[in-house]
Parts: structure tokens; sequence; C-alpha cells
């Protein structure tokens, strides 16, 4: 199975796209916090700041179960 999600937050008036700034992101078992789980899932997540908007690509795959719910630590 594998899934992903995209989410804008903030305004769509945006800051010319050569400006902004992208974070790429493993999503492992290692990698969870507060402390590393069991778990046959993996991903990737990339964040995207354009000066006005952020925008969160994510994509995961192998979960034992449904993707219900996710959330962001900023």
């Amino acid at each position: 199975i594998v899934a992903g999600a995209a989410l804008v937050v903030g305004s769509a008036a945006a800051a010319a796209q050569a400006d902004a700034q992208t974070w790429r992101f493993n999503l492992t078992e290692a990698t969870n916090t507060p402390s590393p789980v069991e778990t046959t899932g993996s991903g990737m997540a990339m964040l995207t700041f354009n000066g006005s908007a952020f925008r969160v690509q994510a994509n995961w795959q192998n979960l034992v179960s449904p993707t219900t719910v996710a959330h962001i630590h900023c």
C-alpha cells in the first residue's frame, strides 16, 4: 500500500518559487520520536517554504493498518 498527502498552509499569494526553501526527511522507525518503534512502515516527506506558505508532501508505504490521521511538529 502506498499513500500520499499534500497540505498547504498559509496564503496562496506566494513569493517567487525560486526563493523557496525545501527540506526532505526520511520517515523510518529510527526517526520516530520520542523513541524508535518497531514498524515495517517507511516513507519520505518534503517541506517547502516560499516566504508566505508551507507545503508539506508525504508518501509512505508498508503500514500495518490504514492511515487515519497525520500531524506535524513545528
